[in-house]
């Protein structure tokens, strides 16, 4: 009577291990893979086989999207690397940085006929840092250039440096010109 022992070198396991998909909204800090980033995504270990360590690489910190990278993979068994008993595959995943909204307000104002426009101001919510649109400016509208009587609604925009880790929305302000004979409000 003989013992016939199998062993799991003598047979190679396909095995796919894919990185993680991971998202987030801008926040000007690097987006990485996980530490335990992975999962397998095709085939399966032999009994009593662990995966040990994966090594992940790959970052995105502006808005748009990168890849998490599956570098290496080290699979053991009682503590012995059995990682060559495998054919492994490597999957991509991908890191998303999706644009942050942000929201720049035009105060209102109302200002007597015949007297100087006030200086427009307003603003900025939702920035990572001040500076990311640049200096925002408000004037009146382009389309509204050619008002200038009484009882003339004017819009009051922004203009400020495109980014694209940004979704901005205006909320415009209003300027009405009023009769120097009513009480006017510089300021609303």
């Amino acid at each position: 009577d003989g013992i016939l022992e199998v062993t799991n070198a003598e047979v190679k396991r396909d095995i796919t291990i894919k990185a993680e998909d991971r998202s987030r909204v801008y926040n000007g800090i690097e987006l990485t893979p996980e530490l335990d980033g992975y999962s397998i995504a095709a085939g399966e270990l032999f009994p009593g086989d662990q995966i040990a360590n994966v090594e992940l690489s790959g970052s995105q910190t502006d808005a748009g999207s990168g890849d998490a990278v599956v570098n290496q993979v080290v699979i053991m068994h009682d503590g012995v690397d059995v990682t060559e008993n495998y054919v492994i595959s490597r999957q991509n995943g991908t890191l998303t940085v999706t644009p942050k909204e942000a929201v720049i307000t035009v105060n209102s104002y109302t200002k007597n006929y015949g007297t100087e426009y006030p200086v427009f101001e307003g603003t900025v919510a939702g920035l990572v840092n001040s500076d990311d649109l640049g200096t925002v400016t408000f004037q009146r509208n382009n389309s509204d250039r050619d008002k200038n009587n009484v009882g003339d609604e004017i819009g009051i925009g922004a203009e400020f440096t495109q980014n694209p880790n940004y979704t901005v929305t205006i909320v415009q302000g209003r300027l009405q010109i009023v009769s120097t004979n009513e009480n006017a409000v510089n300021a609303e």
